[in-house]
């Protein structure tokens, strides 16, 4: 790798093959050095977990499928936060300059910070810190925990992109750590952004499942539910869910959001 160029690590928790995190690789590769450290499976709400396993902490040197031919990543056999650490200490030559968790299968709005495995790798990647990003693109929640949906990323991509070289650039704002980024669905400009502050409220929810055997495998039914009549107009999930605009979410990486506008 280049030491002239920024270094720019990517993982994400929707699993090192993800078409998401295929989209913001070739966004992002012109910008610098690319170092891919993303989980071997699928980790959606894994959080900031590190679990411990006679599997976990492989780590196997793959290549990945790009327009211009195919670029070297790692998959391991960990969570997302866990990726960011065995990226950050034993697989990036110096420290990045910059790391970007995405882009995200389902948007990561509210409460949902509190289990979701992107932004459990972005502030793993911000205790490291490490200047970071999670960016993630609305769909259904069907699509969510499937398997790789066909999606149209490049509002998504090209919002990464934007800021990614605007923080490469200027840095983050004083005191923060982590942007949390949302992109809606349809076609968006990257540009046309609103400074958000994350909601108090959730936007998926689980429901009560019918009689069943106990000893079979299963994942509480879950839905997109919320009554946008309650949600703060200032915040992330009604920038997103009602204008469907860009949310861009300043934090400190200690659950706290900070007013940068």
């Amino acid at each position: 790798m280049r030491e002239d160029r920024p270094l720019i690590l990517l993982t994400n928790d929707d699993g090192v093959h993800s078409p998401g995190l295929a989209a913001l690789c070739e966004a992002v590769a012109p910008l610098g050095e690319v170092l891919i450290a993303a989980p071997a499976t699928q980790q959606t709400s894994t959080g900031r977990s590190y679990p411990r396993g006679p599997e976990w902490g492989k780590i196997q040197a793959i290549s990945l499928p790009m327009p211009w031919g195919e670029i070297p990543a790692f998959s391991v056999t960990a969570s997302p936060a866990a990726c960011v650490g065995h990226g950050v200490l034993e697989l990036a030559p110096r420290k990045p300059d910059l790391c970007i968790s995405g882009i995200n299968y389902g948007e990561n709005l509210g409460k949902t910070l509190t289990y979701s495995g992107t932004f459990g790798a972005a502030l793993q990647a911000a205790d490291f810190g490490i200047p970071t990003l999670a960016v993630s693109r609305a769909t259904s929640y069907e699509q969510i925990r499937g398997d790789y949906a066909q999606l149209d990323w490049s509002s998504a991509a090209r919002t990464a992109a934007y800021w990614a070289q605007r923080v490469l650039r200027e840095g983050l704002a004083p005191g923060v750590r982590i942007l949390n980024i949302n992109v809606p669905e349809g076609t968006v400009d990257p540009q046309s952004y609103r400074v958000t502050k994350p909601s108090s409220h959730d936007l998926f929810f689980y429901g009560k499942p019918g009689p069943r055997d106990f000893s079979q495998p299963m994942c509480l039914p879950g839905e997109k539910r919320t009554d946008f009549s309650q949600i703060e107009p200032e915040s992330d999930m009604y920038a997103v869910c009602v204008d469907g605009v860009i949310s861009v979410t300043p934090l400190t990486g200690n659950f706290e959001s900070l007013d940068c506008r």
